[in-house]
């Protein structure tokens, strides 16, 4: 529990940086999004920027860990930009604030899709584009995001391109 902790502090410190909203810990994950409960023009900027501190942080902490003799920790970040349903739900006696959708569920899969590969980060087109319409080249946002390949996520018939970013630890 203590480095569970930890790691949900240490990505919710970034988060709460750049104004994002930690929706839920899941586990040994951590659920956020930008534009709610506001959205602003913004958010993808923020929320790219947000992802490529969250490595950063924890290539930090995984070069204390080591120095104590400890195991790194490694993390998978998956984003997609789109529209969602904001709002309460569950039942009247424990709601819960969260985003659903398809935007949700493709960045969740993203994210999974990270495992097992040398990617840590996987950014979708539409992402990346949302960044960069904003003025923004999302590779100054995050340096060593590159465009890869299609990828095949459930629920999609046709394939999703992506962009990555390696590890870099």
């Amino acid at each position: 529990m203590v480095l569970l902790r930890a790691f949900h502090s240490r990505l919710a410190k970034v988060t709460f940086q750049h104004g994002g909203t930690v929706d839920k810990y899941i586990g040994d994950s951590i659920m956020v999004h930008f534009g709610t409960p506001e959205p602003r023009d913004d958010d993808p900027v923020r929320a790219l920027a947000c992802a490529a501190a969250m490595i950063g942080e924890i290539e930090n902490w995984n070069e204390e860990r080591r120095a104590g003799g400890l195991e790194p920790i490694q993390i998978g970040i998956g984003l997609h930009y789109g529209e969602v349903v904001v709002g309460n739900t569950g039942h009247t006696r424990r709601l819960e604030y969260t985003v659903l959708g398809d935007t949700v569920n493709v960045a969740s899969r993203l994210e999974r899709l990270t495992r097992g590969t040398p990617s840590h980060v996987m950014v979708s087109n539409d992402f990346v584009s949302a960044v960069n319409s904003r003025g923004v080249d999302a590779t100054d946002v995050m340096p060593g995001l590159y465009p890869d390949t299609s990828r095949r996520v459930r629920g999609r018939t046709a394939p999703i391109a992506v962009w990555c970013r390696g590890a870099t630890t």
